[in-house]
């Protein structure tokens, strides 16, 4: 599939579909329009026998038969592999990109009365506007939302709109006077000003990135929370899994990574569910491009900058060239993956990081033998320029912070302003008051874990 860089140099990645408004969902999140379709192929379709347009894995396909095979492999995905049941009550995430598009029309579908097959499940969906960390002209911001709200409305769905500022009302009995007289001091008072603040302090579109997903996936599930819903699906295609395997074991966060590979992920009280995950980008470009479910506006949101700017953007950009070049890529790495384990964290622990709702190594060190290498890696952190200083409010508070949270999340940190932490939402820091602080420090524990190896002094001077 080619796309469109911010330099307007148009790049391959494995469909032969034309965007023409930016990357795909798995580059960007932004609204794709596909402007051209390669050359029909000669050999016949596998189903029907009529003439193939499509070959999706090891087999080729007509139009019909693969918009039919592409449904059925879903709904029974929604039946076996996620286990949403008859009266479920569904909220679908909706960002107005490839995969999520898919996903909204799969999700229609499948309760659409002329469909075969229906399912009796109630459907929402819902959208998180991230326009005020992107950039944008308020043109195409209200373009493109007016967009989204116009596609959903179409199917006549129930709609929910959130932005990413509001994450800083999440929890209002949260919000302590200290907190808002400091920010008050700062000229910082609304939400938007403050998740700005937050997005500034950020040094790399990496962090960025990461801080963007962790407050969509809380205010997701906040409002699936408040309306009702049971569970909530997310278009995470086999591509992007690929890719995000990658990315997380690059900045650190590889023992969730278990977590992040199912289809049904129970980390929080509101399951999240991941039913195209077998889809290939290719798959679900094909999908949109011929059922017509993207929005009909050309502005690209989610896209922050040139690939070499971004780990995320990167990895995605290796990995679609090889897909290109061997088909089998996103699927052997997707099987390797899902032969990793599943951390087993004590029940009377928290074990996950109140940012990325993560695994701490902390609740889990010693199933895995880390005790030893990460109270090792967590002292250098602990040392680093974020960590250490003067022991003011906003000192003490960076240091029990590093204490509950993950490392990845750590790396985040040391690698942003030393400002970033005491900008975090209330909740985050709710989390941590209510962890008690550890007794010793983690060179006293270092200590303790090589204590027989040590000379006494004593016997050095006799």
């Amino acid at each position: 599939m080619a796309v469109v860089t911010a330099s307007g140099e148009e790049e391959v990645l494995d469909s032969g579909l034309s965007c023409g408004g930016g990357k795909s969902k798995e580059a960007c999140g932004g609204a794709c329009q596909i402007t051209s379709i390669p050359e029909v192929m000669s050999n016949k379709c596998f189903k029907c026998k009529n003439k193939a347009q499509i070959k999706s894995r090891s087999d080729k396909y007509c139009k019909s038969c693969f918009l039919d095979i592409t449904e059925h492999e879903f709904k029974a995905a929604l039946r076996t592999n996620v286990g949403v049941r008859y009266h479920d009550k569904v909220l679908v995430a909706y960002s107005g990109g490839l995969n999520s598009s898919a996903l909204l029309h799969l999700a229609y579908r499948s309760i659409d009365p002329s469909a075969p097959r229906r399912m009796g499940v109630e459907i929402g969906v819902v959208h998180v506007n991230e326009s005020p960390i992107l950039n944008l002209p308020e043109s195409d911001s209200a373009e493109f939302q007016s967009a989204v709200r116009a596609k959903v409305e179409a199917y006549g769905l129930p709609f929910f709109c959130a932005n990413l500022e509001d994450v800083f009302e999440l929890h209002p009995e949260l919000n302590s006077a200290a907190s808002a007289s400091a920010a008050a001091e700062d000229g910082i008072t609304s939400p938007l000003q403050k998740l700005q603040a937050l997005f500034a302090s950020a040094s790399h579109a990496t962090e960025r990135d990461d801080l963007a997903e962790f407050f969509r996936m809380k205010l997701i599930l906040q409002i699936a929370r408040r309306e009702g819903y049971q569970k909530v699906m997310f278009g995470d295609s086999a591509t992007r899994t690929a890719w995000r395997i990658f990315s997380a074991t690059c900045k650190g966060r590889g023992l969730s990574l278990p977590l992040d590979l199912r289809y049904i992920d129970n980390r929080s009280d509101i399951p999240v569910l991941r039913p195209v995950k077998d889809f290939l980008a290719k798959e679900t470009a094909f999908y949109c491009y011929w059922t017509q479910s993207l929005p009909s506006s050309s502005a690209v949101v989610g896209y922050r900058g040139n690939k070499s700017g971004s780990i995320h953007l990167l990895i995605e950009d290796f990995l679609a060239k090889l897909q290109n070049n061997f088909s089998s890529t996103i699927h052997t790495i997707l099987r390797t993956a899902e032969k990793l384990k599943v951390p087993q964290p004590p029940v009377t622990d928290s074990p996950y990081c109140p940012l990325c709702n993560g695994f701490r190594e902390s609740s889990v060190q010693s199933e895995f033998g880390l005790d030893e290498s990460m109270n090792q890696v967590n002292s250098t952190l602990a040392a680093s320029s974020l960590f250490s200083g003067s022991q003011s409010t906003s000192s003490q508070f960076a240091n029990s912070l590093n204490g509950v949270i993950c490392f990845g999340c750590r790396r985040l940190l040391e690698n942003s302003a030393s400002s970033l932490p005491d900008l975090l939402p209330e909740y985050v820091k709710s989390f941590v008051s209510q962890i008690p602080p550890s007794t010793r420090t983690q060179r006293e524990v270092m200590r303790e874990a090589i204590a027989e190896y040590i000379l006494d002094e004593s016997a050095v001077d006799e």
